[in-house]
């Protein structure tokens, strides 16, 4: 049986929407959901726990999206394992072609839906943004930036060392090689823009300080700890995605008490157990950050360099040359293209205190995506 893991942290406004999609059209016994309410102070839990016995809600009062994970995988059951961000819409057929995908004789280890971006009530600097977003080669082949990740058993044990990263989800991305991942067609998810310029650029930043801790973790690591080798994995990342961001991120305490409850059912206590790791080249698009030396400024000396020959961790940076791509393709987008790197600007100056103070904890939420 499938398990779906959906971490939320004061989620009520979305969170229903989601597990009605889930609900509808699949039977009683078909999937094994979760929803771990992490920190919330809202009725995230109560939204959980009205849709009935078939949606088991673990609570936590530790604010950590990582933790919630990690809690996640100790109270599901199955596999393949689905983790999705509790602020996406997916249907219980995705989560079928997903499964089916896994199960295929491709050998795919990591599958994602196709995301679908409903622009309506968008400013229209958010809709040029995302009309060069969407283009990029790392954005339409990775799977970060949609807010569902599914995973094999095999899968789900390469990815099950990350340690708490903000960019979760293009960590998870990275860890698979391109034939071991996939993007399934048949599978769709609604992932919700920001409506603002403002919530934009503050998504943007979020992901340009988490795509910097993802380096600095990859360059303290050393080529044996790049992404994709057993021990560690290479968004928010990168993201686009709805918060959504994956199977880690942010941190928290960990061996505080939780609670699992389901409609009707007995609470049970148990601990939340932390665990451990992931990257992403001179990036123009917001996908990274401030320049690779910047996060090293508070942090100590730099890591020697790689041994000659040794290979590059995998990357989901944009470089130049994608934009100039594009571009050739359709002239038509210079506009938007210039509002593009407008925002991966802001982006990068406004990432750079925190990657000074080494601050990756502070989420930068937007809320006008979470708006009916």
């Amino acid at each position: 049986m499938p398990s779906i893991v959906i971490p939320a942290h004061n989620e009520e406004r979305t969170l229903g929407r989601l597990l009605d999609g889930l609900l509808d059209g699949s039977s009683d016994e078909e999937f094994d959901i979760l929803v771990v309410c992490n920190g919330c102070t809202d009725a995230t839990a109560d939204v959980a726990a009205a849709r009935g016995p078939r949606v088991r809600v673990v609570e936590t009062p530790v604010p950590s999206k990582h933790q919630a994970l990690r809690l996640g995988d100790e109270h599901a059951h199955g596999f393949p394992r689905i983790y999705v961000d509790a602020d996406v819409e997916l249907g219980a057929d995705d989560v079928r072609a997903l499964t089916d995908a896994l199960a295929g004789p491709d050998g795919v280890l990591a599958a994602a839906p196709e995301r679908e971006l409903p622009m309506t009530g968008c400013a229209w600097r958010v809709r040029a943004y995302y009309r060069v977003w969407q283009r990029l080669p790392a954005v339409r082949d990775g799977l970060f930036g949609r807010g569902v990740i599914a995973m094999s058993g095999e899968g789900h044990a390469r990815i099950a060392a990350l340690p708490p990263l903000m960019a979760d989800d293009l960590a998870a991305s990275l860890a698979f090689g391109p034939a071991e991942r996939a993007v399934v067609p048949g599978a769709r998810v609604v992932v919700r823009p920001p409506r603002t310029w403002a919530d934009l650029i503050r998504r943007r930043v979020r992901a340009a300080t988490s795509t910097a801790q993802l380096e600095d973790h990859q360059r303290r690591s050393g080529p044996a700890g790049g992404a994709g080798s057993a021990a560690v994995a290479g968004s928010a990342g990168a993201d686009g995605s709805a918060g959504a961001d994956g199977p880690t991120g942010g941190t928290g305490s960990p061996g505080v008490a939780e609670s699992v409850r389901t409609t009707g059912s007995a609470r049970t206590t148990g601990s939340v157990r932390a665990a451990g790791s992931a990257r992403s080249t001179e990036c123009v698009d917001g996908t990274g950050s401030a320049p690779a030396a910047e996060s090293h400024r508070a942090a100590g000396p730099v890591p020697a360099a790689a041994p000659a020959g040794a290979a590059a961790p995998p990357s989901a940076r944009t470089g130049l040359g994608d934009l100039r791509a594009i571009l050739r393709a359709e002239p038509a987008l210079l506009p938007a293209m210039l509002v593009f790197l407008t925002a991966a600007l802001a982006a990068r100056r406004g990432a750079r205190r925190a990657i000074r103070k080494r601050d990756f904890d502070t989420w930068l939420r937007d809320e006008s995506s979470r708006q009916d």
